[in-house]
């Protein structure tokens, strides 16, 4: 479990445009190396919103009963700061659904 790599040159991507990939909906990034678009696969799309579905759904239900809201809060971005880990990148575009 790494950082992706572009499925074309193999170029490992940054932490920071991984992180963007993860919330972009359709088109794909390109790659800052060889310029070959690239998109999230839908292995990868599945995997990464079933970790972040629970955050959305479980962190406002907490905060609003008040109950460990900060250690949720940081356990909440801690999960969000690891999705570009989960992330795999193809160079063909795939339906999510």
């Amino acid at each position: 479990m790494g950082l992706p790599t572009c499925d074309s040159c193999g170029h490992q991507w940054s932490w920071k445009n991984a992180f963007k990939m993860n919330f972009r909906f359709g088109g794909g990034t390109r790659c800052n190396n060889c310029g070959e678009k690239q998109y999230m696969t839908t292995k990868s799309f599945w995997k990464t919103w079933m970790i972040l579905l629970p955050i959305f759904l479980i962190v406002p239900t907490f905060i609003a009963i008040e109950i460990a809201a900060f250690v949720v809060i940081l356990l909440a971005i801690g999960i969000l700061c690891a999705t570009p880990y989960f992330l795999e990148l193809s160079s063909e575009e795939k339906p999510m659904w």
